[in-house]
């Protein structure tokens, strides 16, 4: 027997597979698996091309702090239940009910407005959990209230969440050099929030704008207009028209969007001669982002503080000229796993990240995020609104110090980014010995970028370090490109219009022509490329090297494939282009060859941010995994120089022949037999019959056997040349290598 409690909202009934989804935020949670949190709703989802049927729903920021008559969108949501690693839809539903409100509250029953397949604002846990059901609650008047949502599962029974709602007046920010009433949000933040604040543009959009003036204070064509004042003062909403904001101070004073003449002509007595009590509450403020204030006076739970994409997408996400968190949904950073271990917060959540590089946040945990909080990695972790210390409000760009003790102080912008892409590893003691989930950190850009901090046997490895030297903001330069009109990964209609399907805000280099389970018609987005390597039509750009030795120079993408694939035919198991998880038995030249391949791996560019770095390491690792075996196939130690070939037992290409017998490019067939050290090499060349010592230092020296002459080892067309050292004559002959191997071990 349901009870009649005062504003019953009647029962949500979903029992079917809804988009799923979570949202961050202040969610309140219990110790099963249901939460209830108030939903971002952003223009974009209303507008009628997103076919989600919202009709005359009001956008919101996702917040419990909210003005009088502002629209809460309570939304209850489970976990999923998983079989075989597979998460399963529960039949779920939700009751509603306002449990405790202020006494003069008259607030009215109403039913669920997010209808139709709209999902749930967070991309980050889609696969996860599901809508239980959705309500929506429009405070009436100031003050507190309790609302609960009773949610029904299949699994689980019945769990009853309870939330708070609070609703105020809005304040504005003040300034304590003027005259300006109190309770205000400079009153008590002028120092850690205030003064970073006043030199951001939200701090002076409105004021700029309708003077006809751009981010520089300079006379601009403006397009400004009524429907832009919205998002740019306080409170101003015409569905609220009560809540003490800019619109409600305008209504007091018999002033209307058209009877200031702001925008027949943009001019500087526009802003001049505003009413001081408007002025107040324009331009974006405290409020804009952590909702309605005017209570909150040093009482934390009267306020909210959201680190959801949703902030923000209420504004920035129109649906037309603003596109940002579109194209952040796109991103790997909206679609990224949760992680809340210890170690894993700091990257995997945005308050976490926050508090990594500004180690200020109020309510962090040893953890290193908020309690209750798990967010992606959004707008304000990357972007901090309180400051313009640095370029585009960019949270940090100290250098980057990476877990080998190297710092990278190139890369501008680009620094945020390596606060994270790092392999988290010291790759020479961390080769040691294995480890559980073996290898350098999923993301070890940084490290490649630089071009330190694999395994690099004692070696130097060269690098090619340009794209970190050599661009402006590093990742930031090639990541966020700017897509040029009429690119197909920029849509110029329907409802992706405008909406960057590649750089920009998604990060991605690759557009996958909407058919994200279909790589074949996937486009490389290689016109940031072509500003330094000229005309690219795809990443795969022509190397200077032949790094694989297969005597064909090919582009940096299959240089780097066919190395990997010469290293994981090396590395158990053996003869096979899969790699396997270490074990105890693994040698210390296995365990650092593993490495190199996953830092390859991991660093996901195919070897295009650093080509010289990547194929130097995985080459250093061949080297090593042959010398291992019982004939030493150094040859020098690397592919290149000389022109070694071996056989693909030992790594390289074909043809194979018997036993000892390999196939050099150059030389023709050659017995190898171990010299004395690891990187000595003594051959047998059938067509001079003679037995040649040489290493990686001498080569293309080579010391005849029984005659001690070193001759140096040239080839001119088709020809051998062998010069003696001491008197300059040569040796020649043609290289019409048709000899067949004796079934014999030749003998010195």
């Amino acid at each position: 027997m349901k009870k009649d409690y005062k504003g019953w909202f009647g029962r949500v009934s979903v029992g079917l597979a809804l988009i799923l989804g979570a949202s961050a935020g202040q969610a309140a949670t219990t110790a099963a698996s249901e939460r209830v949190i108030p939903s971002p709703v952003a223009p974009r989802e209303i507008s009628a091309t997103t076919g989600y049927s919202l009709g005359t729903i009001t956008a919101s920021l996702g917040l419990w702090t909210v003005g009088v008559g502002e629209t809460v969108h309570l939304e209850a949501q489970v976990l999923q239940e998983t079989s075989g690693g597979t998460s399963v839809v529960v039949t779920a539903d939700a009751d509603w009910a306002v449990t405790a409100w202020p006494v003069e509250s008259t607030v009215h029953v109403i039913g669920a407005s997010l209808l139709g397949a709209m999902p749930i604002y967070n991309p980050m846990d889609r696969d996860t959990r599901q809508i239980a059901g959705r309500a929506s609650f429009v405070p009436d008047v100031v003050g507190t209230y309790t609302i609960t949502g009773t949610i029904h599962t299949d699994v689980g029974g019945a769990n009853v969440v309870t939330v708070t709602v609070v609703c105020a007046a809005y304040a504005g920010v003040g300034d304590p050099a003027s005259d300006a009433l109190t309770p205000q949000c400079a009153t008590c933040h002028e120092l850690d929030k205030l003064e970073g604040w006043q030199g951001t543009l939200h701090a002076t959009k409105l004021e700029r704008e309708i003077q006809g003036l751009d981010a520089n204070w300079e006379p601009y064509d403006s397009h400004y207009s009524t429907t832009c004042v919205s998002c740019h003062a306080v409170g101003y909403d015409k569905n609220a028209p009560n809540n003490g904001g800019f619109y409600n101070v305008m209504l007091d004073l018999g002033l209307s969007e058209s009877s200031p003449a702001w925008f027949t002509t943009l001019q500087a007595s526009n802003w001049t001669g505003m009413n001081t009590a408007m002025k107040e509450l324009a331009n974006i403020q405290c409020e804009n982002c952590h909702g309605a204030g005017a209570s909150h006076t040093g009482n934390a739970a009267k306020i909210s503080v959201s680190y959801d994409v949703g902030v923000c997408a209420k504004c920035h996400d129109s649906g037309s000229r603003h596109v940002r968190p579109a194209e952040w949904g796109l991103s790997r950073h909206a679609n990224q796993v949760l992680e809340t271990s210890s170690s894993c917060t700091r990257c995997h959540t945005g308050s976490g990240f926050i508090n990594f590089v500004t180690p200020r946040m109020h309510g962090a945990t040893p953890l290193g995020r908020r309690t209750g909080m798990a967010e992606n990695i959004g707008c304000a972790a990357c972007h901090d609104p309180h400051s313009d210390a640095n370029e585009r409000q960019v949270r940090s760009t100290q250098d980057a110090a990476l877990f080998n003790g190297d710092t990278v102080t190139d890369g501008g912008l680009g620094k945020l980014c390596m606060q994270c892409h790092v392999s988290r590893r010291d790759a020479e003691t961390y080769v040691l010995a294995n480890h559980s989930h073996y290898g350098p950190h999923g993301s070890p850009q940084t490290d490649m970028l630089a071009g330190v901090n694999a395994a690099e046997f004692g070696q130097y490895i060269a690098s090619s370090s340009g794209h970190l030297l050599s661009t402006e903001n590093a990742c930031v330069t090639c990541h966020m490109q700017t897509l040029e009109a009429g690119n197909p990964a920029l849509p110029s209609s329907g409802a992706l219009n405008g909406v960057s399907q590649a750089g920009a805000h998604t990060l991605r280099m690759v557009y996958d022509n909407l058919t994200p389970d279909n790589p074949d018609d996937d486009v490389d987005q290689a016109g940031v490329c072509s500003e330094c390597h000229g005309e690219q039509e795809d990443f795969n750009i022509a190397t200077r090297k032949d790094f694989d030795g297969d005597g064909i120079v090919e582009g940096v993408e299959d240089e780097i494939e066919s190395l990997m694939e010469q290293l994981a035919i090396l590395l158990p198991p053996v003869g096979e282009a899969t790699v396997a998880d270490p074990t105890s038995s693994y040698t210390l030249a296995q365990l650092s060859a593993v490495y190199n391949y996953r830092f390859v791996e991991n660093d996901g560019s195919n070897g295009v941010h650093n080509p010289q770095y990547a194929a130097g390491i995985l080459k250093a690792s061949i080297t090593a995994l042959q010398a291992q075996d019982a004939v030493d196939g150094r040859l020098g130690g690397t592919s290149e120089g000389g022109g070694w070939v071996l056989s693909s037992w030992l790594g390289y290409y074909s043809p194979i022949f018997d036993g000892n017998w390999i196939f050099h490019q150059y030389h023709g067939p050659l017995y190898v037999a171990p010299g004395s050290t690891s990187d000595d090499c003594v051959l047998y060349d059938p067509v001079l019959d003679q037995w040649l010592y040489t290493n990686s230092t001498m080569y293309p020296n080579l010391e005849f056997s029984g005659t001690g002459i070193t001759r140096t080892f040239t080839r001119s067309g088709s020809t051998r040349v062998f010069t003696n050292v001491a008197n300059s004559s040569d040796i020649v002959n043609a290289t019409g290598f048709s000899f067949t191997p004796p079934n014999i071990t030749p003998t010195p």
